[in-house]
């Protein structure tokens, strides 16, 4: 799953995708100029599966997720976006059920959740469980700049 930073680019990419040998994938644009999904209004999707394309828009109801308002956080640190509703939260784990629509879009576009809410369940319970932040742990100290030298 990618993101562009235009609606107009999302079938390309995906077509871009299929000629690089991608059998799946998801490109994004969300309202209001996002390069993922948008938390507030439509998101364009460009949906490639076994070499076929297809267009379409999701909203936020399509996770189970309520609208959130992108400027209920604007000005806060980015620990305080990450706690609240409306933020990077929102992404991570919304407050409405624990429900992460990037790693759902993730779930759903690898086989691994049939649909978009299924894969919002998927990864509520990822994040409810602990299982979530024992793979970000995991690839934090793998990552090279957490590494002494």
């Amino acid at each position: 799953m990618n993101g562009v930073f235009t609606a107009e680019r999302c079938e390309f990419m995906a077509r871009a995708h299929a000629q690089l040998g991608s059998l799946c994938a998801l490109v994004v644009h969300g309202a209001g100029g996002l390069d993922e999904i948008a938390t507030s209004g439509s998101t364009q999707v460009a949906e490639l599966r076994d070499g076929t394309v297809r267009c379409y828009e999701i909203r936020p109801a399509d996770f189970d997720l309520p609208e959130q308002d992108p400027q209920a956080w604007r000005g806060r640190r980015r620990d305080q976006r990450a706690s609240t509703r409306g933020g990077a939260g929102w992404r991570a784990r919304s407050h409405s059920g624990g429900r992460a629509p990037e790693a759902a879009a993730s779930l759903y576009v690898v086989g691994a959740a049939s649909d978009l809410r299924a894969g919002a369940r998927q990864a509520a319970a990822a994040l409810d469980n602990g299982r979530a932040r024992a793979v970000v742990d995991h690839l934090r100290r793998l990552s090279p700049a957490q590494k002494k030298e």
